[in-house]
């Protein structure tokens, strides 16, 4: 056999045990991100909310296009009180193709706030109202709901996020616009 083709023939060897090799360590990871988000699941349904977020990070490490890890970190985050990482999680879920109706109320329960904070209102056209919480009246589920924003012809709402206020905003009460 000539030494040309015994160097291609050990080459291509080489090349399929690094594929065996690679594939085999991807498999693992998989398999590392399921067991890790069952341990995670099994936490949560324990209490033990500071373990399975724990879990739940590993989850979502071992497998970061996973959505269904994500979601369920969303959930030991909300249950840590942390809206805003629970936030984050939820729109990454929902751009790794998680559906609406199954993030929603997830999304409702990170958006929550107190009467002491302010939310910010934000229109696809670009119009901003920021708002009290205290000032927005309480309905009824047989209502149609509160209007907190007049939208032009085809605008729509973008989004909602509270006011992170900074600590010269803390305790003014001038009520002067932002």
């Amino acid at each position: 056999m000539p030494l040309r083709r015994k160097y291609l023939l050990l080459a291509a060897v080489l090349y399929l045990a690094i594929a065996v090799l690679a594939f085999a360590v991807l498999a693992i990871g998989k398999g590392d991100a399921r067991a890790a988000y069952d341990r995670g699941v099994t936490a949560l349904g324990k209490g033990d909310v500071r373990t399975a977020r724990i879990e739940l990070l590993n989850a979502v490490k071992a497998d970061p296009q996973w959505p269904q890890a994500r979601l369920m970190q969303a959930r030991a985050l909300l249950a840590l009180g942390d809206g805003l990482g629970a936030e984050a999680d939820i729109s990454r879920a929902r751009d790794l193709g998680a559906v609406l109706p199954q993030t929603r109320h997830l999304m409702a329960r990170a958006l929550t706030v107190k009467d002491s904070d302010e939310i910010m209102l934000i229109t696809v056209g670009g119009q901003m109202v920021r708002t009290p919480v205290k000032q927005i009246r309480e309905a009824g589920r047989n209502t149609m709901g509160v209007k907190l924003v007049n939208l032009d012809p085809g605008d729509k709402l973008q989004a909602i996020a509270p006011v992170i206020a900074e600590p010269d905003e803390v305790g003014d009460t001038s009520g002067s616009p932002v």
